[in-house]
């Protein structure tokens, strides 16, 4: 088995990697006649792959690790990188709020309830885009925090929360309430993902191929989810043959990472967009699309691959370097402090 280090640099390449998909996706969204987004729009898959890694460094992350410790770690880990991000976002929207000369529209609220990260309970909209995984994250992270010391309990409830959603989203037989609102969690689309990534993190560990029949088990129920998601989501960008074929993608990924075959990311450049890929993420969306490619695209009429690659990539890399920079300071303050 590798050294935790280049297990994590590895993951942190792979973090990258999904990064800048979901960016290209969004750069290309609103264009989607353009060759861009026909090539761009497979990056929207780029959040299945964020989730299968967090569920694979969550295991490590437990280790020996008591309740308060991990919500210590996940709380500086998560949340002064994301206050900044929708401060930053934010401004860019009264930014655009005063060019309609609506300034008194201003959504003062929602950008304070987005503060919480729990926001779509609260049924608030979210401020950008991205926001709506750090949700489903942080379900997850309940359930890890709750069943800490019962590492099994964790595996039990996420496989009872797919058994339940594919059971009520394919009508096989009635299930009584309480046990249907598990359904209902933040989590129940995507708890497969989360279970394959601590599933391989289990396989990698022990080097115990029969962890191979889950894994592929539980790819399948992701699958089988997703399949109910593309009958009444018309208007996805990719069908549902093409997010298969990206799932499998992400398996065949992992599995050459289990046994040490995706050391040829870790380069200065790969690891260097896993740094600041969670601020990448979290900014890039509203400035994007709502800034910069309404002015100097629909306004202008630039050429879209300019702006996206010679304009826009350049200003988000540079943002998200120097607010990475910033949040590693407060984090690591807080990591003293606390």
């Amino acid at each position: 088995m590798q050294s935790n280090n280049k297990r994590i640099l590895e993951l942190d390449a792979l973090r990258g990697i999904a990064a800048l998909s979901v960016f290209f996706y969004h750069a290309s969204i609103y264009y989607k006649e353009s060759f861009y987004f026909s090539i761009f729009r497979f990056g929207l898959t780029g959040v299945d792959l964020f989730f299968i890694i967090s569920g694979f460094v969550i295991l490590s992350s437990i280790q020996n690790k008591t309740h308060l410790q991990f919500i210590k770690s996940r709380l500086i880990r998560l949340f002064p990188t994301y206050w900044i991000a929708v401060t930053f976002t934010f401004i860019f929207i009264i930014i655009k709020y005063f060019d309609k000369g609506i300034l008194n529209q201003i959504p003062i609220k929602q950008y304070l309830v987005n503060l919480s990260m729990i926001q779509e309970f609260f049924k608030i909209e979210n401020l950008d885009g991205p926001y709506w995984t750090l949700y489903i994250e942080l379900f997850f992270y309940l359930i890890v925090f709750i069943f800490i010391k019962k590492e099994k309990l964790i595996f039990v409830i996420l496989s009872l929360i797919i058994i339940i959603t594919l059971i009520l989203r394919f009508d096989v037989f009635y299930v009584p309430f309480p046990i249907s609102i598990l359904n209902s969690t933040p989590i129940s689309s995507h708890a497969s993902l989360f279970l394959i990534g601590m599933l391989f993190y289990k396989l990698r560990d022990s080097m115990n191929s029969m962890y191979l029949i889950p894994i592929l088990i539980f790819f399948a129920t992701q699958i089988l989810i997703y399949k109910y998601h593309y009958t009444w989501i018309k208007n996805t960008d990719i069908n549902f043959n093409e997010h298969l074929i990206m799932v499998l993608l992400y398996f065949l990924i992992f599995l050459l990472f289990v046994y040490n075959k995706l050391s040829f990311l870790v380069n200065n450049i790969f690891i260097f967009f896993g740094k600041i890929s969670y601020t990448l993420y979290l900014i890039h969306q509203y400035v994007t699309t709502e800034i910069i490619e309404y002015y100097l695209v629909n306004k202008m009429n630039f050429n879209l691959g300019v702006v996206i690659f010679m304009i826009i990539l350049p200003i988000i890399i540079i943002t998200s370097f120097y607010l990475t920079k910033v949040t590693d300071k407060i984090s690591s303050f807080l990591t003293k402090r606390l």
